[in-house]
């Protein structure tokens, strides 16, 4: 039911401009509550992702929290989607490997030799990719935070 001010005012038995003045409140309490819900669906993307860096140099702190949150939010941009897409609800927590280099992440699965381009891979709950800071020769560090949500896919 559409009605102006004038006409919810005087159903409501107020002034126009009280009744005015509670709508905007209740407008900005709406945009809070959705901008916090935002922010928890974030956080909820956090609970069921960890990641671990299985390197030591790889770069400073402040580097790999920005490689941590860069996934996050690639990931948190695509995990609803996703997931509904393809009915994946995980049953236990993700963990997702960072490896240093792609010499490192070839052996840790077991692929020493394998081409410049394989830069990940996701068994079971766990996700292993080599890192975007060091890509190697094929690889972006935006083609690194891309080709992760497509392996979780």
């Amino acid at each position: 039911m559409d009605c102006t001010l004038p006409e919810i005012a005087k159903i409501v038995g107020m002034r126009e401009s009280a009744v005015k003045n509670r709508l905007y409140r209740s407008l900005e309490k709406l945009r809070k509550e959705l901008k916090e819900w935002g922010d928890i669906t974030i956080m909820s993307i956090q609970d069921f992702i960890s990641i671990v860096n299985k390197g030591d140099g790889e770069g400073t702190h402040q580097r790999l929290n920005k490689v941590h949150h860069d996934l996050f939010v690639e990931l948190g941009n695509h995990v609803e989607r996703v997931s509904s897409k393809y009915h994946h609800d995980p049953l236990r927590k993700v963990i997702i490997e960072i490896y240093p280099d792609l010499p490192t992440f070839h052996r840790a699965v077991g692929e020493a030799d394998a081409p410049n381009w394989f830069m990940g891979t996701y068994e079971g709950n766990i996700l292993k990719i080599v890192s975007p800071l060091n890509p190697g020769p094929e690889h972006t560090y935006q083609s690194i935070l891309k080709s992760t949500v497509h392996l979780f896919k």
